[in-house]
Parts: C-alpha cells; structure tokens; sequence
C-alpha cells in the first residue's frame, strides 16, 4: 500500500506538470489500470511478462500488479485533491513569494473536528 501511495502522489503530481505528453501519458495509464480487471492485470503480469524475457517471482508478479493498480487509483484521488484548490489560492500564495513546495504546504486547508460544532473546513491557518 505504501508503494501504492508513494507511485500514486508522483503520478498525480506529473499530471500537473504543463507538457501534454506527460499528462496524455498520466491519462492512458489511468484509464488502462482502472478500466481492465485486476484478474487481467496479474495474469499479464505474471504470465505475460516472461513471454518478453521479463521473470518475475510469485510474490513480485502479484505485488507489482497490486502496486500498478492501486497506484492508478490513488493517481486521480491525489489528482481531484490538488485541483480543487483554487486558482486565486496558487496566485495568492506566489504573490507572497512562496516557492512551490511552500505553496504545497500551506495552501491546504485547515480540517478541524471539534466534538460541539463537528467537521469544519476552514482556509485559514492553525496558529
């Protein structure tokens, strides 16, 4: 799941990278590894994979497919959340002169559950 998470965010992350090459990429893997049946995915992986010259163990075949999979998934997760911040936040935080993982950082939004008032998003910051 880690490895998941891990390929997932840089996967998102190139998704927003201006070239229309890498985010056609993003987008075609995407759409293949969450259009076609995990079942599929193993057996290509595991079957299909040594006809090319590519042998992997057991576990690695099935641990590479679940990766794969998961990844496409956690891709568009991190995807939606890094669009819903809105386009006067990213100016707002460069006008200041935040660099971009400082934008990355403190552009989120404050989640706080208290037990009186229950979930409340707030734009501002902890202090």
């Amino acid at each position: 799941a880690l490895l998941a998470l891990i390929l997932g965010m840089a996967v998102a992350l190139v998704s927003q990278l201006p070239w229309r090459a890498a985010r056609g990429f993003v987008r075609a893997y995407v759409e293949v590894f969450r259009n076609t049946p995990l079942l599929i995915q193993i057996f290509i992986v595991y079957f299909g994979l040594p006809q090319v010259g590519l042998k992997l163990s057991p576990f690695l075949s099935g641990l590479s497919a679940l990766t794969l999979y998961t990844a496409a998934y956690n891709t568009e997760i991190f995807r939606a959340g890094l669009e819903a911040v809105p386009k006067g936040q990213h100016e707002a935080a460069r006008s200041t002169g935040l660099t971009p993982l400082q934008e990355a950082v403190h552009d989120s939004p404050v989640i706080r559950i208290d037990a009186e008032d229950g979930l409340q998003v707030r734009r501002d910051r902890l202090e």
